[in-house]
């Protein structure tokens, strides 16, 4: 893990920024601030909230937003679509191809897949999501949106055609252009509110070539073309070529996989997502891979929990976090 730390930090320092993958305890944990000379040694300071997985109120997001504006941080990425959809747009309809899906249809698809990921069916309305945009813009911050597709979809599939494993099947043409669809739904919403960036995801589905490599591509179409700029876990990299026009958000490295130096050299803006820095309310797993996990599950009340602050000292004060939260909302 140092290793390849040590590879960032020294073939895409004109590039990497640093991705806090986690979101703090507002009003219990410590959180590290960036210094003044931030503004130009890390352009992209993130907090990565997994609002997909669990619900968080109107209320709750503006308190990290508070905090991470006290603490030097420029950019929220908002997981709204990770397994569960935790936002709806007010016209969900979709036509793609002869298909066309009225947005009664579409909103009740999400609402019943996200019960059948976790039992909970709230989700943001647009009127929610653009109060939190106005807020954060309120704080010179960033929205950055992430739908993550093919995989962590269960929710967006549910009780379709185009699922395969709570995946979207990107071997199905149809499928693929149902994503594009739904994608763009997002992107022109999120452009229109004057967001520049977004994640489509893109990690662990299992998915490999051709096809893989053709919904990659058609992604980040759909984005480029809105005029945003694109951004992917390094996970597809692997296994299909992702367009050099998507920021790569290097999270984890598996055996035989590119190392985060060779992708900056294949020509790709690197973002610093390291996944020690990753937090998940699940069962608690050996801490030797360098991450500390909350006791309990997403539909349990947590126990305990630990946060890295020795760490995020050792590794230059650039971030620290867990990822959910319990708050009853």
């Amino acid at each position: 893990m140092s290793h390849l730390k040590n590879k960032v930090a020294r073939r895409t320092a004109r590039l990497t920024s640093v991705l806090l993958a986690v979101l703090m305890i507002l009003t219990v944990a410590p959180i590290i601030a960036f210094p003044a000379s931030a503004e130009t040694t890390t352009p992209y300071r993130i907090v990565h909230l997994d609002c997909g997985r669990k619900y968080f109120s109107v209320a709750n997001i503006k308190k990290l937003i508070d905090t991470m504006a006290q603490y030097g941080y420029n950019q929220l990425q908002l997981a709204f679509g990770n397994g569960g959809c935790r936002f709806l747009l007010d016209d969900m309809s979709l036509s793609f191809g002869s298909v066309t899906m009225s947005s009664d249809s579409v909103k009740t698809n999400i609402t019943n897949g996200n019960n059948s990921f976790n039992g909970d069916t709230r989700s943001l309305t647009q009127d929610d999501m653009d109060a939190i945009i106005d807020y954060a813009n309120g704080k010179n911050i960033e929205v950055v949106p992430m739908l993550n597709m093919p995989g962590h979809a269960k929710a967006i599939v549910y009780n379709t055609s185009y699922a395969a494993n709570d995946n979207l099947n990107v071997n199905n043409e149809t499928a693929r252009n149902y994503g594009y669809a739904l994608l763009k739904k997002y992107v022109d919403y999120f452009k229109g509110k004057g967001c520049k960036y977004f994640h489509f995801g893109s990690d662990e589905s299992g998915y490999t070539g051709t096809n893989m490599t053709a919904f990659l591509e058609g992604c980040a179409d759909v984005i480029t073309n809105a005029g945003m700029t694109p951004r992917a876990f390094n996970d597809a990299t692997n296994v299909a070529t992702m367009p050099t026009s998507v920021q790569i958000t290097y999270w984890h490295r598996e055996s035989g996989s590119k190392t985060a130096s060779a992708l900056a050299n294949d020509g790709y803006q690197m973002i610093n997502t390291h996944g020690r820095w990753y937090y998940v309310i699940k069962e608690a797993q050996n801490s030797e891979i360098g991450t500390k996990y909350w006791q309990g599950t997403v539909n349990k009340t947590a126990t305990s929990v630990e946060l890295p602050t020795l760490k995020a000292e050792k590794m230059d004060n650039k971030w620290v976090g867990i990822n959910e939260y319990f708050d009853g909302n």
